[in-house]
């Protein structure tokens, strides 16, 4: 959406009608603006209220800021109730986490019960029973139910977002799960369902791009709110960012529109600079790995030109990354003359590494950077977990991120490999 004002919008009747998934958020947008600047004169206050839960529970408001939170308060539960107050310079995504340790032991995580939600300067209603607030670790059987915010216009926004693209997002979640039990969990036995996978692999992808695009005209709808300066930051938020630097220069200029010289305008051109160097159409980095036979070599040594490329880093001690070669073997077995496959592995043990390639009948070409994801590789690709891969065009440009399982095959099919 290229304008900026509702006002444009209704002014220009050769432009196609609103999208009614976009027409309560103009209408949240419209009442943002015009609460902003009282906002940013007053004080919050949050008068928490929690069925079922006992006196003493020690009770947290928690910022969001990376890379590392700050507890911005405390208090206790007392009669079901707690309450903070304080001032913000501008609305911002906060955490209340209620602590469930039994007194006397040491504070844990796993007993913490976690919420966020946009605080601003605002009297704010947080309402929600013990028994179903979400927990820090995901548990299996646990029927959760978000809290109420009542008061934050903020907030309010980003329910309605979420609301928005809620069908999109459950039918992407639906996809997967088909995905995976139809294709990932047989292909763990053996069995390769290709043609499915591919199927439901082709679905995700269309509804990826169909939520991609929802958020994108969210952001350029709503360029001076801080929720979509946060969908805009979450798509480069992940361990590599699926998209173009054209399309990471756009989110700039979108967000330029109402964070211009702020420090989070900073804080988001740092972070696009640096997912440019690995965008999808860069060249992709060379640097020097080891061979089986001990040799220090170019991995430019291995990426023949001329050819599609998949670059896979793995582990000896990653259970997913294992759990993977056996479709790899089978797609270089059926597939490996029209392209290539360079194995990378983070192993820090020399002679497990070896004694993994060994079992798992890895015939394709192997390197590996014994300084694991500390090496320079692991680094300048941002990897923090693995398995983690690359599809490389023709010309060693970086083409499609998380090549695995019917994904991979999909992107073959469409290469006409």
């Amino acid at each position: 959406m290229k304008h900026d004002t509702l006002l444009s919008i209704l002014s220009l009747p050769q432009i196609p009608p609103i999208p009614s998934y976009m027409k309560n958020l103009l209408l949240l947008t419209a009442a943002l603006l015009t609460t902003g600047a009282a906002l940013a004169q007053g004080q919050y206050t949050i008068d928490g209220r929690v069925a079922n839960a006992p006196d003493g529970l020690k009770v947290y408001l928690q910022d969001t800021q990376w890379p590392e939170s700050n507890m911005v308060d405390s208090t206790v539960m007392k009669n079901g109730r707690f309450a903070f107050k304080g001032k913000l310079a501008s609305p911002d995504l906060h955490r209340i986490i209620i602590d469930k340790t039994p007194a006397g032991e040491k504070t844990s995580q796993r007993n913490w019960l976690m919420s966020s939600f946009y605080l601003e300067n605002s009297p704010i209603i947080y309402a929600g029973n013990l028994d179903s607030l979400p927990t820090f670790y995901y548990k299996r059987n646990r029927v959760v139910a978000q809290p109420k915010i009542t008061g934050s216009a903020t907030e309010n926004q980003a329910v309605a977002f979420r609301q928005s693209i809620a069908p999109l997002s459950k039918q992407l979640a639906a996809t997967n799960k088909q995905y995976t039990d139809e294709f990932h969990l047989p292909s763990l036995e053996g069995k390769f369902n290709t043609p499915v996978g591919i199927k439901l692999a082709k679905q995700e992808w269309a509804l990826d791009d169909q939520l991609r695009q929802r958020k994108l005209d969210f952001i350029k709808a709503n360029p001076s709110s801080v929720v979509a300066y946060d969908q805009a930051s979450y798509f480069l938020g992940g361990m590599f960012v699926d998209m173009t630097v054209p399309q990471i220069s756009e989110l700039q200029a979108l967000l330029e529109k109402g964070w211009a010289g702020t420090p989070r305008m900073a804080a988001f051109n740092a972070k696009a600079e640096k997912a440019k160097r690995t965008a999808i159409g860069t060249k992709y980095q060379d640097f020097m790995l080891t061979t089986p036979e001990g040799k220090q070599v170019k991995l430019s040594s291995l990426v023949p030109k001329g050819k599609y490329t998949l670059i896979e880093f793995w582990a000896s001690w990653c259970g997913p990354c294992r759990a993977e070669i056996p479709h790899l073997r089978n797609v270089y077995d059926t597939k490996g003359k029209s392209f290539q496959i360079v194995s990378i592995s983070l192993d820090d043990k020399d002679a497990d590494w070896r004694k993994a390639m060994k079992e798992e009948g890895m015939i394709w070409p192997q390197l590996v950077d014994p300084k694991g994801f500390e090496g320079d590789i692991s680094k300048a690709y941002g990897i923090l977990a693995i398995p983690f891969s690359l599809m490389l065009d023709k010309e060693g440009r970086i083409m499609r991120v998380e090549m695995r399982g019917a994904y991979l095959d999909a992107t073959l099919q469409d290469l006409k490999i």
